[in-house]
């Protein structure tokens, strides 16, 4: 079984290793959420941006890489 939080907390990681996602505001954290109808990853910055569900990414149904892959699309590359 894979373990899509860990996956996610290695990407959190290399992102706060950038300049854009290590400085001003940083990435805190990509919380896995399972809500039972769904799933989700929900970017939360250190200052609690993101808290609100603004930045969520949906991944129903992603195998691990497609989690990776979604947020990159959906969050670093169009959001960020």
């Amino acid at each position: 079984m894979e373990d899509i939080q860990k996956s996610l907390d290695y990407l959190c990681e290399a992102i706060r290793q950038t300049r854009a996602g290590g400085t001003g505001n940083p990435l805190k954290r990509l919380e896995y959420l399972d809500t039972g109808t769904q799933q989700i990853v929900r970017p939360i910055f250190e200052d609690g941006a993101g808290r609100n569900g603004y930045y969520d990414v949906s991944v129903s149904g992603d195998s691990g890489i497609a989690v990776l892959m979604d947020v990159y699309k959906h969050f670093i590359k169009e959001m960020w």
